[in-house]
Formats: structure tokens, sequence, C-alpha cells
């Protein structure tokens, strides 16, 4: 508590006006909007023109068709032999079958952890969570497609033990 003590100061962020920081507030709002609005435009155009005619697409850079039609949906949905309503359908089927499917083997499998006593339960418990995540950084790698080729690089190979152990 001498001399030095008495000398040091508390340095602060210099006072900036109300004015000011409106100001910058206003400026850098603007700037964002105009950034999302030129992020936004080719997505705007896109979906402008699905509804509008062929022979009109690009012959205008408006956003607003002068007709709309939804032709082109209709013809893409059914342009296939098989209609889109039935991927639809095939999707909801297998993902509901594979939530239903995993959701009955985790519970069985927490119960059995949980409640049960049996030998090496630590370890067994162990091994799930090493192939659970070694089956997921797997999936992740391969879909990346930095793996280098080993014996589960056919999908078939591996695809069973991923549903019975996630």
């Amino acid at each position: 508590m001498s001399d030095a003590s008495a000398r040091l100061t508390v340095v602060t962020g210099a006072a900036v006006s109300p004015g000011r920081k409106r100001l910058t507030s206003t400026l850098i709002h603007v700037g964002l909007i105009a950034a999302s609005i030129v992020m936004l435009y080719p997505l705007l155009w896109l979906l402008a023109a699905s509804v509008r005619p062929e022979n009109e697409i690009f012959t205008s850079a408006s956003i607003i068709p002068s007709s709309f039609s939804l032709d082109a949906y209709i013809r893409g949905w059914n342009g296939l032999r098989t209609s889109f309503g039935t991927f639809y359908l095939n999707s909801f089927v297998i993902s509901g079958l594979s939530v239903i499917g995993n959701v009955l083997a985790c519970s069985m499998a927490a119960f059995a952890f949980a409640r049960l006593e049996f030998k090496f339960k630590s370890f067994w418990f162990a091994m799930m969570l090493v192939l659970l995540f070694a089956i997921k950084l797997r999936w992740f790698a391969s879909s990346a497609g930095s793996t280098p080729s080993c014996r589960w690089s056919s999908p078939n190979s591996w695809l069973p033990m991923a549903f019975s152990s996630s």
C-alpha cells in the first residue's frame, strides 16, 4: 500500500455514445440483410423457375413468374414407371421397422445390463460400446470415402452388425 499501489489505474473500454452504437448496429444489420438476400436469390429463382412454363425459365431473371403452373411437379412425380409415392411408402416402412427393431433390441440390452447380474458384465458392456462406436466410425469414414479397402469394405459384411449394436 505504498506509492506503487496508489499509481495503478484501471483501464476500461472507451466510452461509446449510444448514437454510435445504434449506427454501428444498424449498419451491421443492413449488411447482413443484404448478404442474406444475395444468398437467397438463387434459391428463390429456382423455386420460381419450377412453377413457370419451360419456354420462360431462362428468358427472365425475375423471381415472379408470368404464369403459374404445377405441370413440372406432376410430370416429375409420375415420370418414372414407378410413382414417387411408392418410394415414399417404402422409405416409411423401412425406417419404421428399423426404429421399432432398434428400440426393442436396445431396450432389452439396457434392461439386461441394468437389472441382471452375470459374469463379465462390464466387459460385455464395454464390448458393446466399442462395437457401437467402431461401426459408426467406419460408417462415417466410408461415407467420406477416406478409408482404405479392408475386409469390411462391402456394406453387406458389416450392415447386420450395425443394426444389432446401434
